[in-house]
């Protein structure tokens, strides 16, 4: 595991929390173990490469998971060739809340 953070709560504000490849090779693994985590405005953690290479592995053991205000979680290769994968992305977590609302989408 490359970056493994283990706390009672973690809250991120227009912040990021990532193991990421800048300049090509597989991102990092990230694993995150928390009974609360609130993610919001414009935040994200995840694991991302940024060039060649594949995303790492995401692991999050959570008790409650929040991610409103745009911010996202994600595994994610945006190098540009389809050889480049996103990783599993794990989440021992109960369905997140979000400030997506509730209704039909779609007509």
């Amino acid at each position: 595991m490359d970056v493994r953070i283990t706390a009672d709560a973690v809250f991120l504000n227009e912040a990021a929390m990532t193991a990421a490849s800048f300049k090509g090779g597989r991102a990092r693994d990230l694993r995150l173990t928390a009974d609360r985590v609130d993610v919001f405005d414009n935040s994200y953690i995840g694991t991302t490469s940024f060039g060649p290479g594949d995303a790492g592995n995401m692991r999050l053991e959570v008790g409650r998971l929040t991610v409103t205000n745009g911010s996202n979680l994600d595994t994610s290769a945006s190098g540009g060739l389809p050889d480049w994968l996103p990783a599993p992305f794990d989440c021992q977590c109960p369905p997140p809340s979000s400030d997506l609302g509730q209704g039909k989408a779609g007509i």
